[in-house]
């Protein structure tokens, strides 16, 4: 049915439409009432898709394009392609002829007593658009940003490597602005998390903490000796509170952490903590200089390193109250995890 309404939309005769749709994937289904309702809307508006006016044949495209949005992508990029092929064959034939005989040399770009040329339909070339772009602040001795380099983790000791990740992160400068540019939830599986890794590092805009701990994630994916731990807090300062969040990374016996955030001593840690009650205990110290009071940690499970794992990430495992649990508790039940 798709192809003979395509047919239908975009042949110079434009034979009649079948007089019923028929059923995709069985009776009822989705797909098949989208395509009814494409049908019946163009049959109502009556656009003649395929005159030989060019924009209106891209309107009519245009149309049935917006109305096949719940189709299968290939079905669309298929359509869009055949669209855009047959609008820009009839644009260079409508051109051919609309061109005045008259037309000057400027006009038509062909010199006296040579063949005016024929003008084409303009493709979209991103390349083209993004180079003619103006930046205002070019001339204003204003410092160009540059894109962050991934790092190399191979012949490098753990700590080196994670050094570099945590340069790697801090790259992307914290984000001071009051929306997110990426998509921060991180009650999904590890593979979305990771494809919304690749999205960070194709814009490189600015982030936050959690955006941050997806990467540290994603980065550390190839070392597999290094074990990945989410670690989240909640503060409170001046009757408001405060969530955070970093990934706790442990080689051997030595514990550390990745993240960013807008205090240095409240995100990356070196590989040098004895125990996980020893950087929570840095972490709280911290948090009490900024005049933070630290109501709880929530610790989650290891990351797996498997990029392509469906299942979600465990980020809260277990809580500690750190108003009320004594410090000598907490170590205990840091030492049983």
């Amino acid at each position: 049915f798709f192809s003979s309404l395509l047919s239908w939309c975009l042949c110079p005769h434009k034979p009649s439409p079948p007089r019923r749709a028929p059923r995709l994937y069985g009776q009822g289904s989705r797909t098949s009432a989208r395509l009814e309702c494409v049908w019946l809307k163009c049959k109502n508006l009556s656009i003649p898709l395929a005159s030989r006016q060019p924009s209106t044949t891209l309107c009519g495209c245009v149309v049935v394009m917006a109305l096949v949005g719940g189709l299968p992508d290939a079905l669309r990029i298929a359509s869009l392609n055949a669209a855009q092929a047959k609008v820009a064959g009839e644009a260079t034939a409508y051109d051919a002829r609309s061109a005045p005989a008259e037309a000057s040399d400027a006009d038509n770009g062909a010199g006296e007593g040579e063949v005016p040329k024929k003008r084409t339909m303009r493709t979209f070339d991103r390349d083209l658009v993004i180079s003619r772009l103006h930046n205002p602040f070019k001339d204003k001795d204003v410092q160009e940003v540059e894109y962050p380099v991934r790092p190399v983790l191979r012949q490098k000791s753990t700590a080196s490597q994670l050094r570099s990740v945590q340069k790697y992160i801090n790259a992307f400068q914290y984000n001071y602005l009051p929306r997110t540019f990426f998509n921060t939830n991180k009650n999904r599986p590890l593979v979305r998390i990771m494809d919304t890794c690749k999205e960070i590092i194709k814009e490189s805009l600015p982030i936050r903490c959690l955006e941050a701990s997806f990467l540290a994630v994603y980065i550390t994916q190839e070392l597999s000796e290094v074990v990945r731990i989410p670690l989240s807090f909640k503060t409170e300062f001046d009757g408001n509170f405060y969530r955070h969040i970093v990934i706790l990374t442990r080689h051997n016996t030595k514990w550390g952490s990745l993240g960013l955030s807008r205090k240095a001593d409240l995100m990356y840690k070196t590989l040098t903590f004895e125990s996980l009650a020893d950087i929570l205990w840095d972490y709280k110290v911290a948090y009490e200089k900024y005049h933070h009071t630290v109501h709880s940690f929530k610790v989650g499970l290891p990351i797996s390193h498997d990029s392509t794992h469906s299942s979600t990430p465990c980020w809260k495992f277990f809580a500690i109250n750190a108003r009320t649990t004594p410090w000598e508790e907490v170590t205990k039940l840091t030492a049983n995890y």
